[in-house]
């Protein structure tokens, strides 16, 4: 199987929890050779990175970001396809370093294969107290709704939309265009249903009904795992008919809870209630001082004269400022200004500077500004790999998600 089609493989003949006008687009996109799966690791898979999130207030954010698919090593959010494996791991690797999570989702669903694998990995880890919740901008739909149903809570921005609880089949009979081009194909196999669902030839009765069983069977799972999640009965859950909801009459029918204007609003609502509950009444805890730092005074003249005013105000509204979080910040802002240079991108330096970055993070951002002014190939900026085959070069989102959507983060 050729790699570029692995997404379409994964699209067709197989139960889909995807918004149908996203499927149809990506149906209408796949032309030979496109590289739509995203994905540039071994054809078997390979395990993701653990971490490929930001974190601000003790919160980790986790994109989940375009189409979903099962598997893929090489798949991140920024691609436009995402894979289950991949959000897996990240929110493990972020409930392991303790962090409360956020899962940014923006998504129209995906592949049923994994979907609901995950789904129930999240319930799991809730049920067991870790706080994760979904942030909705601007959809979480079908396999995307899943992933939201099952957290902790769901929160969405003004505008928003979810549902689509529903089930898609797509199959593409070629078998007159291989007609019309004088082209005898012949089949060839053991057992009954082996052939079911082959693009070339039409669907057979049996096949059909073998597919409608399989979607009803999906469509049931669906709709039982919604109503345990949303603690909904099933008839009000079949009852949506796979509508999509603005966020008004989400929450009116309690398929989702509240909602808030921005990320960083949601990031500072589950900050915020969770200092509270470490500080609730009879708990027996109080919530920790924070530590004494240094005068508003200081650290505005100490950023002015190192040439960064525009920090001031993010850095004494993050709280306490120590004498080493103050020389750490001129420090990694000094090394990014440096970088812009370098890659010819001075103008970013500022925009840069104040997302709060780490210099690494910079670093790819400012590449990848390079390479698209030159139109060149991109180049991986981490340390090559000198052991095992030569790795392709790759765009690390991390940067480019966080320069987007990170709120000042002290260092």
């Amino acid at each position: 199987m050729n790699r570029p089609n692995l997404y379409l493989y994964s699209l067709l003949n197989r139960p889909q929890l995807i918004y149908p006008a996203d499927g149809a687009a990506v149906l209408a996109a796949l032309l030979p050779g496109a590289r739509l799966d995203g994905y540039n690791g071994p054809l078997s898979g390979e395990p993701r990175r653990g971490g490929e999130y930001y974190v601000h207030a003790g919160v980790a954010v986790i994109p989940v970001i375009g189409k979903l698919v099962h598997r893929g090593g090489g798949m991140d959010a920024w691609s436009g396809v995402c894979s289950y494996q991949g959000i897996e791991d990240q929110i493990c690797h972020a409930v392991r370093s303790g962090h409360r999570v956020v899962l940014d989702i923006a998504s129209p669903g995906g592949t049923s294969d994994g979907c609901f694998a995950l789904g129930d990995r999240i319930r799991e880890l809730v049920a067991a107290g870790a706080l994760i919740d979904a942030w909705v901008s601007p959809r979480a739909l079908s396999g995307g709704y899943v992933i939201a149903a099952a957290c902790r809570r769901i929160v969405m921005m003004t505008d928003a939309e979810v549902g689509s609880i529903g089930v898609a089949w797509y199959h593409a009979d070629f078998s007159r265009q291989i007609e019309d081009q004088k082209v005898t194909i012949t089949h060839f196999w053991r057992g009954d249903h082996k052939g079911d669902g082959s693009p070339t030839m039409p669907l057979t009765e049996g096949a059909v009904a073998e597919f409608n069983a399989s979607m009803d069977a999906t469509y049931d799972r669906f709709v039982s795992f919604v109503a345990a999640c949303r603690d909904l009965s099933v008839d009000e859950v079949r009852a949506t008919e796979a509508r999509v909801f603005r966020t008004a009459d989400a929450i009116r029918l309690r398929l989702a809870d509240a909602t808030l204007p921005s990320l960083k609003d949601m990031i500072m609502s589950v900050s915020d209630n969770a200092r509270l509950n470490d500080a609730a009444p009879g708990s027996g805890t109080q919530a920790s001082q924070p530590p004494s730092g240094l005068p508003p005074a200081v650290v505005a003249q100490a950023l002015t004269t190192a040439g960064y005013p525009s920090l001031i105000a993010g850095m004494l509204t993050a709280g306490a400022v120590t004498q080493a979080a103050l020389d750490a910040r001129i420090a990694s802002a000094g090394q990014i200004k440096e970088l812009c240079q370098q890659f010819g991108v001075p103008e970013m330096a500022a925009v840069l500077v104040e997302s709060g970055m780490t210099v690494e993070a910079a670093r790819s951002v400012a590449n990848a500004a390079k390479v698209s002014r030159e139109g060149a190939q991109p180049v991986d900026t981490a340390i090559p790999d000198t052991e095992g085959p030569a790795k392709p070069p790759v765009l690390d989102y991390r940067g480019m998600y966080q320069s987007l959507n990170a709120p000042y983060r002290p260092s």
